[in-house]
């Protein structure tokens, strides 16, 4: 069985879908960093 919603505007799916966007998006910027020895762990140590 197969269901489909459909939504009338725009904002509702784009509410649904910007957190999996901005995860994604996260994780290709940590991976990129890593790779060009940036540093290793997320928190940012203030000095």
């Amino acid at each position: 069985m197969e269901k489909r919603v459909y939504f009338k505007g725009w904002f509702l799916p784009a509410l649904l879908i910007a957190p999996q966007l901005a995860i994604t998006a996260f994780s290709f910027f940590i991976q990129q960093e890593q790779q060009y020895g940036g540093r290793s762990s997320i928190l940012i140590h203030l000095d």
